[in-house]
């Protein structure tokens, strides 16, 4: 697939009927600084469970994500974790702030088709979160880190439980990620991917590859007059990422209104949230 062909613009939304979403950084306003509330959590277990300072804990929950997908998935196998008190532990935040997002419900109303939510955190976090937002509505299933039998995405296993437990023909499906390692099993199976573009080189990792179909930043959004996807793309340069805009606006039902991380108080994004703990802050629960 040709770089400019990555163009969320060309992206084929008559041909899908199922929308696969992941939660943490990616159904999120591009505003909301929310996984931050999670990744301090992490952090905090890490530190109780190894009795060590916070500053340590990281290292290690880090070296555990990256090589096992989660930080829970490495506890439980070179610590024995049971996993439920950690996943309690760590999705016990407060979202009582969290604003009814109107203009994302109203573009998630506007895209055709059955909406899920494939995330490696659990049920009672992604519904906190969505009834917070008030979008719970749109999604016709949560797919959780407890239905795949603790196994994280992107281990094959994952997708192949999903896929059994949610029926849907991974064919006619797109799979919208942060993370674009975790697409390459999405693209296995037969699904269309849109990687939303991350600052942190972790999520990253695998853009290059073909498995990655579509990219686009937080500004992504459905233009339901043109049948495709807006907001930002990129194309490969001499092996680097350069970001070039695509559009600026988003039509929602006749009106104009962008989708912008930037811009007047009526924007809004579907995306993950800019951090400022850049280097502090890692995915996974």
């Amino acid at each position: 697939m040709s770089p400019e062909s990555k163009s969320p613009t060309g992206f084929p939304t008559d041909s899908i009927n199922d929308w696969v979403f992941d939660l943490d950084n990616t159904i999120y306003p591009a505003r909301s600084n929310l996984f931050v509330r999670v990744a301090v959590r992490i952090t905090e277990f890490v530190a109780r469970h190894f009795d060590v300072p916070h500053d340590e804990a990281k290292v290690i929950q880090k070296d555990l994500f990256h090589r096992y997908g989660t930080t829970m998935r490495g506890l439980m196998v070179e610590q024995g974790l049971t996993p439920e008190e950690y996943l309690h532990f760590v999705h016990d935040i407060d979202v009582s702030d969290l604003p009814v997002e109107t203009e994302l419900d109203a573009m998630l109303a506007a895209l055709p088709g059955r909406k899920h939510i494939f995330t490696n955190g659990t049920v009672p976090h992604a519904e906190n979160i969505l009834n917070a937002y008030g979008i719970r509505h749109h999604f016709d299933q949560i797919f959780d880190i407890v239905g795949a039998d603790f196994v994280p995405k992107p281990e094959q296993a994952a997708f192949d439980s999903f896929i059994s437990t949610t029926g849907i023909d991974p064919t006619g499906a797109v799979m919208i990620e942060d993370m674009a390692r975790n697409l390459e099993p999405a693209h296995a199976l037969g699904m269309r991917t849109v990687w939303l573009v991350s600052d942190h080189d972790w999520a990253a990792t695998g853009a290059d590859e073909p498995y990655v179909h579509f990219i686009a930043d937080e500004e992504l959004s459905f233009d339901p007059c043109h049948s495709g996807l807006k907001g930002r793309y990129l194309h490969k340069d001499n092996n680097r990422c350069a970001a070039r805009r695509a559009c600026h606006h988003a039509s929602i039902n006749g009106d104009q209104h962008g989708y912008g991380a930037t811009g007047t108080g009526h924007q809004r994004s579907l995306g993950r949230p800019r951090f400022d703990q850049r280097s502090d802050h890692r995915r996974g629960a």
